[in-house]
Order: C-alpha cells, then sequence, then structure tokens
C-alpha cells in the first residue's frame, strides 16, 4: 500500500486590477492485496490544473475567470493466471467559469455568473492479461455531457451576527 499527493500554487501580480493564479494538485493511492504475481491490485488517483484571471473593475466591480481540468482514473486486475485481467475507468471534465462581484455596500453584495462543463466518460476498458486468462476484452461505451449553469446572489447582513443568503441557480445537463 502506498499514496502520493502533490499541491502547487503559484499567483502573478500584472498590475494594479490585474492577477493570474495558477494550481495543480496530483494524488494516487495503490494497495496490492496477496503476494506474487497472483495479487490482486488496486489504485485510483485524480489530477487537476486551475487557471483562474481576477480583474477589478472597480472599488465595487470585480470578476474571477476560471478554467479547471480534471481528471479522475481507477484501475483494477491481477496479472497472472486463468484470472488475470486488466480493468481502467476513466473521469475527465473541463469547465469554464465567469463569477462577477458587485459590493453594494459593507452590508450588501451581489454574486452572479455562469459555468459550462464538458464531462468524458469511460466507465471501464476489461481485459485478459497472458495466456491462460479466460477473459476476453469488453469495453462499457463511452459518453459525453455538457453541463450548464447561471446563478445570482445576494448576501445582506441585517444586523448584529445576522446575515441572509439567498440567490437563484439555473442548471441545464445534457
Amino acid at each position: 500500500i502506498y499514496f502520493y499527493d502533490f499541491n502547487f500554487k503559484a499567483n502573478y501580480i500584472l498590475d494594479k486590477k490585474n492577477r493570474l493564479f495558477f494550481s495543480r494538485y496530483m494524488g494516487r493511492d495503490v494497495v496490492r492485496i496477496g503476494r506474487g504475481s497472483d495479487a490482486f491490485k488496486m489504485s485510483w488517483g485524480n489530477s487537476t490544473i486551475t487557471i483562474r484571471y481576477n480583474h477589478l473593475f472597480s472599488e465595487k466591480l470585480f470578476s474571477n475567470f476560471t478554467y479547471v481540468r480534471s481528471h479522475y482514473d481507477y484501475k483494477l486486475g491481477t496479472d497472472e493466471g486463468v484470472g488475470a485481467f486488466k480493468w481502467i475507468s476513466d473521469l475527465k471534465d473541463n469547465s469554464l467559469k465567469a463569477d462577477m462581484g458587485y459590493f453594494i455596500s459593507p452590508q450588501s453584495n451581489i454574486k452572479f455568473g455562469t459555468m459550462a462543463t464538458l464531462h468524458q466518460f469511460e466507465p471501464g476498458k476489461v481485459k485478459g492479461v497472458g495466456s491462460e486468462t479466460i477473459f476476453t476484452e469488453f469495453n462499457v461505451p463511452k459518453s459525453k455531457a455538457v453541463d450548464y449553469a447561471f446563478y445570482a446572489a445576494h448576501d445582506q447582513k441585517l444586523f448584529g451576527l445576522l446575515t441572509v443568503n439567498y440567490g437563484l441557480r439555473y442548471s441545464i445537463f445534457q
């Protein structure tokens, strides 16, 4: 059994009103049950890349434009014997977001924006491994979907510690 996680973040100030942010994450977990060549192996991992551009239009209005790429996968299998196989599954997302914030006063601010995500699903590719295996190749069909959303929200500080947050979100999944 072993695992790792890696994080990296960087930001760059372009000027007083523009900033660029970059982050990267990678992680993987691996489990092996049994010994030798007939051991069952299982691993899963995720990696993401995020690039965000922040712009201040004024003291009251700002924006964030973000691109996110995410990739998750898992693998199962054994290397030898009549039951030797390898299973690979995969999910990839590519997202674009545009978020705006408007500060009406210290007690009131509005947020609004939109996003779109392309989902790519590969539920499973299975194939036998080695000359002794009883398994043949089988592929679960790949598919794609697109997810859109639009939102608006209002934060209103009424008094003391009481703040009300309300809004609307409209989502479409195809």
